[in-house]
């Protein structure tokens, strides 16, 4: 059917660009993606090659940062035990932080976990962001497994930094209520996204974002670009 004609054309396009399809990519091309109401991710899949890291100990930082958040972000539920140290945490918070005093989006919980498929954070529709804690008890760890995934082509080039993983989960918070509005502005705009891509007429920033309407508006939404996509949201996000 349509459908299917629709996934071997951009399957064809991502080999075409030396890019791998992600997993869930053609069951999700199979089904309305714009249905998609469960758990936003980024950077799923691990290819298990990655180096050990050394792994800084300072509780006592985890600890001060754990208060600001508390502060600072208004956040209560707080599940911070698994990390070390909070070197790259503190760099969430503080992209979090000026992006929460301007746009006003709030996470419910920040949750510190264990997650064996490689992933780096995601959002959920309880609006609480979990983090793995591999990559946030090391920035050596989360910088080559975004560097990974740049040269993957699975994120946006130039996004190998924890400013893009922030940026990327707040968006997910920011725009997820709004995409799933019956006759979402977003979903519209999606979808005329993938006819051009198929069409050839523009190509995706990432595979991720053309994974679902979700991962197309936060990886948009997470670069310093002008194109007409990313215009386009910003102006209905009022995002300057």
């Amino acid at each position: 059917g349509q459908d299917l004609d629709l996934l071997i054309e951009a399957t064809d396009y991502l080999d075409s660009i030396g890019g791998e399809v992600l997993s869930e990519f053609a069951e999700e091309t199979a089904v309305d993606k714009t249905s998609r109401n469960d758990i936003m991710r980024l950077g799923a899949g691990n290819d298990g090659t990655e180096a050990p890291y050394d792994v800084l100990v300072d509780k006592e930082s985890v600890a001060k940062e754990t208060e600001r958040i508390k502060s600072n972000l208004e956040i209560s539920m707080l599940r911070l035990d698994k990390l070390e140290n909070s070197t790259v945490l503190t760099k969430l918070v503080d992209v979090t932080e000026n992006l929460q005093r301007e746009y006003g989006a709030r996470y419910n919980a920040i949750i510190a976990e264990n997650m064996p498929d490689g992933d780096i954070a995601y959002v959920n529709p309880s609006r609480e962001l979990h983090i793995n804690a591999k990559y946030f008890n090391s920035p050596e760890a989360m910088r080559d497994k975004l560097t990974t995934l740049v040269k993957r082509r699975v994120i946006p080039k130039g996004c190998n930094n924890i400013n893009y993983v922030s940026m990327h989960e707040y968006m997910h918070l920011l725009t997820m209520s709004e995409i799933d509005k019956p006759h979402s502005e977003i979903k519209v705009l999606f979808k005329r996204a993938e006819k051009e891509w198929i069409k050839g007429t523009t190509n995706p920033i990432s595979q991720n974002s053309i994974k679902d309407v979700y991962e197309f508006a936060a990886d948009y939404l997470s670069i310093e670009d002008n194109n007409k996509y990313t215009k386009k949201l910003k102006e209905i996000f009022k995002i300057r």
